[in-house]
This record gives structure tokens, sequence and C-alpha cells, in this order.
């Protein structure tokens, strides 16, 4: 577990307002990554081979 790790060592050589600048930049990347990569499947009236 190296989250932690990184967080209690940024924490204690900067200072929590660090910590949450780092966080909520990671959270905005994940959101825009999100948002990029995420496309809804197109509903098709194709039956499977399996499907009866």
């Amino acid at each position: 577990m190296i989250g932690p790790l990184l967080g209690g060592m940024i924490v204690d050589h900067y200072d929590m307002q660090t910590m949450f600048f780092v966080i909520l930049s990671l959270f905005i990347i994940a959101i825009i990554s999100f948002a990029m990569y995420d496309r809804p499947l197109r509903k098709s009236n194709k039956k499977l081979p399996l499907q009866s």
C-alpha cells in the first residue's frame, strides 16, 4: 500500500493544503479521462447467436 505512505510523506514535508491539492488534481484528471473515454453503448436490435 503505497498511497498512505506517499500521502504521509507529502503531509510531513509540506502541509495538508498541498496534499489536498494533489488529491484534487488526481480527481480532476480521473474525471476528465472518464469523460473522454466513456462512450455509451449503441443499442442495436440485432440478436446475438446465443440469444433466442
